[in-house]
C-alpha cells in the first residue's frame, strides 16, 4: 500500500466509528426527548384511521390550510416556528406526523406517505390546501403529494 491508501484507511477507521456514535447519540437523545414530551404532544393531536393506517395530526387556524410536513426526526408539532409563520400570514396549518413517526403508522415509501396525507385530508373533510410545505425529510413526501394529489 502506498501512503495515500494508508491515510485513507486510517481516516475511514476513525471517521466511521465516530459517525456511528454520533448517529446513535442523536437517536437516543431524540428518543428521550420524544418520551419526555409525548404526553403533552398527545394532548395537542388527533388520530384518524385511513386505508394506510392511523395518521396523527394537529390543526391550527382556519382555511385556507397549508399542509406542513415535518423533517426527520420529528412529528406533527415539530416545526412550530414555521407553522407560526403560516398562521401569522392568514393560513391555517394541518400538520400530520409522517408515516412511521410518533403515532402515525409506518408506510414503505414517500408515495404512500403522500397518499396517507391525502387520506387524512379526506377523513377530516378538507377538500383542498393552499399549498404543501415540506422541510428536510418532509420534502420528498411534499413533492409526491403535489404530484399525486394536485
Amino acid at each position: 500500500m502506498d501512503v495515500t491508501q494508508v491515510i485513507a484507511l486510517v481516516l475511514v477507521c476513525i471517521c466511521c466509528p465516530c459517525c456511528c456514535l454520533c448517529c446513535l447519540g442523536g437517536i437516543l437523545s431524540n428518543n428521550s426527548w420524544v418520551k419526555k414530551h409525548k404526553r403533552l404532544n398527545d394532548e395537542k393531536s388527533q388520530i384518524v384511521s385511513t386505508d394506510l393506517g392511523n395518521v396523527e395530526y394537529s390543526i391550527k387556524g382556519s382555511p385556507p390550510y397549508v399542509l406542513c410536513l415535518h423533517g426527520t426526526p420529528g412529528m406533527h408539532d415539530g416545526e412550530i416556528g414555521y407553522y407560526d409563520y403560516w398562521l401569522k400570514h392568514g393560513f391555517g396549518v394541518i400538520a400530520p406526523s409522517r408515516g412511521g413517526f410518533a403515532r402515525t403508522d409506518s408506510v414503505q415509501s414517500f408515495e404512500e406517505q403522500a397518499d396517507q396525507c391525502a387520506m387524512l385530508l379526506d377523513k377530516i373533510g378538507v377538500k383542498e390546501v393552499a399549498t404543501v410545505y415540506g422541510t428536510s425529510g418532509g420534502g420528498p413526501c411534499a413533492i409526491y403529494f403535489a404530484g399525486r394529489h394536485p
